[in-house]
């Protein structure tokens, strides 16, 4: 139910056995291409895609295309890295993702922070649909830090199911989120899955020690945040854990937090950076009724390696609230930091989860992330704490002055790009105009790019134009440099010739026939983990990267009989046709003739089958 630590990847958590993914909306703030391409993928049953090389980019292109318009992911505006390579297939990303800007544009740090999922699947054979809710701490990156996740699923009721009030803040969150899309059919399913949330009876809790759960969406309404934190929160903790990597530089959330804990009831678990003298006047250490230690701020030991023990840093980075009144035990996890901009000014996300009766403890769940190393299990295995505890901060850590400008900047520079045009030159290039808001004040050194494009880049106050762009090369990501700041940022463009775009993509990357019988393959395959290789395998296996010239110009026998059974099988063969449609070409010979004549042979095979049957 709720994973405290990093034993879980997007896959596990995206799909579940026995179910299809009929849309997900995905929310984070900070976004990645090699987790964005892992969507994809998850959709499409098939293995985890952990952002290596291993996968030709042409297989890339399939699941992309086999997913489209099952799922969007809702980013904060300038928070994608600069990737180290580029692909083409990142374009055809662009559909599915959804920029947003907070407003307030003179306030850099305003943003868009949430990290929840919502997933509408179906399985067949139980004839049902069900909502999944995943409400999460870690962003869609590959990060390897210390997260926290939550997982429940309940099933859709009838069309004349009463509405659950219970499930209205999740239902508004999606609401508000449909506000945010300029692509209607986005918009009208997340508006539908807002009013399927509101037919779910309930979401399971069996088999987990919790019996009851509340949404927290914040920022979407007046004040909702800061009533999470006063009325919910802050009303009912006499004993308190928090575990934030973030903290206010003036620590009036941990005062608000802590003002009815007495010393050794409030624990602190957070980042060394985040440390202050001040942090620690509100977790002051004391012993409990057993005499034992308790109260105190820790942070993750030093020492901790990633999942495959590379000498990489591992930090914290999930949030969670346990709140005891002597009583009734909760944990809040989310999005939402220790902080002012958490709880009161940026849009978050929190679920709240009720512990059953004797289920859990301050002690006891204190004790779970704190081990005593002075007691070793009976049978001699040593309980080894990923935290240790902080006595007191020497000298505080600044925050870097000009990194702190060069994102203010970074913001305002994005609030200050309107839009993008389109414009087709001669020969077949094209140019990209990105237009800007003139009533704001140009800001200085910031440079601009689209992502791919091998010219120079720009100076945005001058008016960031690009010419002579080949049409596989158009996108709506662009590269934004300030200062020692990279990211990318999707800017809405006019005049996009998207699926002239998008065939000459596909054209650029199915470029043999070998590649061609692959991607065919995958598209009528039943079994999503079939080795491609062997299922379209040709003598020479060079033929993966040859030139077409040379091969026999019939369909291999894989294919062949690839294609026969779909007949039988009454499969719709649209997409393949489709797909001849997007690679037809007079310059290359990629889909012989006779596959085209197989393919229709096919079809008229499958039309007298069906007929048959019926």
């Amino acid at each position: 139910m709720a994973d405290l630590w990093n034993s879980y990847n997007y896959t596990d958590i995206l799909r579940s056995d026995g179910y299809e993914v009929d849309f997900a909306v995905m929310t984070t703030y900070s976004l990645d291409f090699p987790s964005l391409l892992s969507v994809p993928f998850a959709l499409g049953q098939i293995e985890t895609y952990d952002g290596s090389d291993s996968i030709p980019p042409h297989i890339m292109l399939q699941r992309i295309n086999k997913s489209a318009g099952k799922f969007v992911v809702f980013y904060n505006a300038g928070c994608i890295p600069k990737p180290d390579k580029v692909s083409k297939v990142y374009a055809l990303l662009a559909k599915s993702v959804v920029q947003i800007k907070m407003p307030k544009p003179e306030d850099s740090f305003v943003n868009f922070h949430p990290k929840v999922w919502v997933v509408r699947e179906s399985c067949k054979d139980k004839g049902e649909s069900r909502i999944k809710v995943v409400v999460l701490s870690r962003n869609l990156t590959m990060s390897q830090d210390i997260d926290v996740v939550c997982e429940m699923s309940g099933v859709i009721g009838a069309e004349d199911s009463p509405e659950n009030e219970k499930h209205r803040p999740l239902s508004d969150f999606l609401v508000w989120l449909s506000g945010k899309c300029g692509d209607n059919k986005q918009r009208e399913k997340i508006r539908q899955m807002a009013k399927d949330v509101l037919r779910v009876k309930k979401f399971d809790l069996e088999d987990s020690e919790f019996c009851d759960y509340d949404f927290f969406p914040m920022g979407i309404k007046e004040g909702d945040g800061s009533n999470c934190l006063y009325n919910e929160i802050a009303a009912h903790a006499t004993k308190l854990v928090v575990i934030s990597p973030f903290l206010d530089a003036d620590v009036s959330t941990l005062k608000t937090l802590t003002e009815r804990c007495k010393p050794g009831d409030a624990t602190l678990i957070t980042r060394m950076s985040s440390l202050t003298k001040d942090v620690f006047n509100y977790f002051p250490e004391a012993n409990n009724a057993k005499g034992e230690a308790s109260g105190g701020v820790y942070v993750p030991k030093e020492g901790l390696l990633d999942s495959d023990e590379f000498e990489k840093r591992i930090d914290l980075h999930e949030k969670v609230y346990f709140v005891s009144d002597g009583v009734n035990h909760h944990v809040y996890l989310g999005s939402t930091n220790a902080s002012r901009n958490g709880f009161c000014r940026n849009v978050e996300f929190l679920v709240r989860l009720k512990f059953a009766p004797y289920k859990s403890s301050y002690d006891k769940f204190r004790s779970e992330l704190i081990y005593d190393k002075s007691k070793d299990d009976p049978n001699g295995k040593r309980n080894d704490c990923m935290f240790t505890k902080v006595s007191g901060v020497s000298e505080e850590v600044k925050p870097d002055g000009q990194a702190l400008t060069d994102e203010r900047k970074l913001r305002k520079a994005i609030a200050w790009i309107t839009g993008a045009e389109v414009v087709a030159l001669a020969e077949g290039k094209y140019s990209i105009k990105v237009k800007t808001d003139g009533r704001m004040v140009p800001v200085d050194d910031v440079k601009l790019r689209p992502l791919g494009y091998d010219g120079p880049e720009v100076q945005l106050k001058d008016g960031g134009s690009f010419d002579n762009i080949s049409l596989d090369k158009l996108t709506e990501f662009y590269v934004i440099t300030v200062g020692n700041i990279k990211r990318v940022i999707k800017i809405e463009t006019v005049g996009l010739p998207v699926s002239k775009r998008d065939e000459a993509i596909f054209r650029s990357m199915i470029d043999t026939r070998y590649k061609f019988e692959q991607y065919v393959a995958m598209l009528l395959s039943d079994n999503q983990e079939v080795d491609l290789a062997d299922a379209c395998s040709w003598d020479n296996q060079k033929g993966a990267n040859s030139p077409i010239v040379g091969y026999a110009n019939i369909p291999s026998t894989a294919l062949y009989e690839i294609m026969v059974k779909a007949a039988y099988a009454n499969r719709d063969l649209t997409d393949v046709k489709e797909l001849i449609d997007k690679l037809a070409d007079d310059k290359n010979d990629i889909v012989p003739q006779e596959f085209k004549n197989l393919c229709d042979m096919c079809q008229k095979a499958s039309n007298k089958i069906n007929k048959f049957r019926k």
